[in-house]
C-alpha cells in the first residue's frame, strides 16, 4: 500500500454551512457551522462554533493538531493531547477522548466544500450521537 500524504495546507479557510445530528434514541435536529482552519508545515488549529437554532443552544471549540510525521498528528484541547489523527490526500480524520466519550471525526474536502462526518459515545442526553455537515468555503 502506498500512502499519499497531502500539504495540509490544502485545509485553512473560513467555511460555514448547517449540520444535522442524529442520535440513538431517533431524536434528530439541525444546527448552523462556522469553522476557521488555519495552519503551517507542523500544525493546524481549528476553531468552530455551532449554533443549535432548533435547540436554543450554541457551543464553540477549539482543537489543535500537531503533525508528528507527514501524515500522522496528536489532537490536543486546551493544551492537553486528548487524540491523534492522520490526513490522507483530501481526507483528515480524527478520535479524541473527552473525559469518558469518545468522538470520532472526519473532513473531506470536495471543491470548495467540506463534508464533515462523525460521531460521539455520549450526547447531553447520554445516547449515542451522529452528525453530518456541508461547509462551504467563505472568501
Amino acid at each position: 500500500m502506498t500512502i499519499v500524504a497531502v500539504d495540509n495546507l490544502a485545509f485553512p479557510g473560513r467555511y460555514q454551512g448547517q449540520g444535522s445530528w442524529i442520535d440513538i434514541a431517533g431524536e434528530s435536529k439541525r444546527y448552523r457551522v462556522t469553522q476557521e482552519i488555519s495552519g503551517s508545515a507542523s500544525a493546524l488549529r481549528v476553531r468552530y462554533a455551532h449554533e443549535f437554532f432548533e435547540e436554543g443552544t450554541s457551543t464553540e471549540g477549539e482543537f489543535v493538531f500537531d503533525f508528528v510525521s507527514p501524515t500522522l498528528f496528536t489532537a490536543s484541547m486546551k493544551g492537553a493531547a486528548v487524540g491523534n489523527g492522520y490526513v490522507l490526500e483530501r481526507y483528515l480524520h480524527f478520535n479524541i477522548r473527552a473525559g469518558e466519550i469518545f468522538v470520532e471525526t472526519s473532513y473531506q474536502r470536495v471543491g470548495d466544500s467540506l463534508l464533515v462526518r462523525g460521531s460521539s459515545t455520549s450526547n447531553a442526553q447520554g445516547r449515542f450521537i451522529a452528525w453530518s455537515e456541508v461547509l462551504e468555503r467563505m472568501p
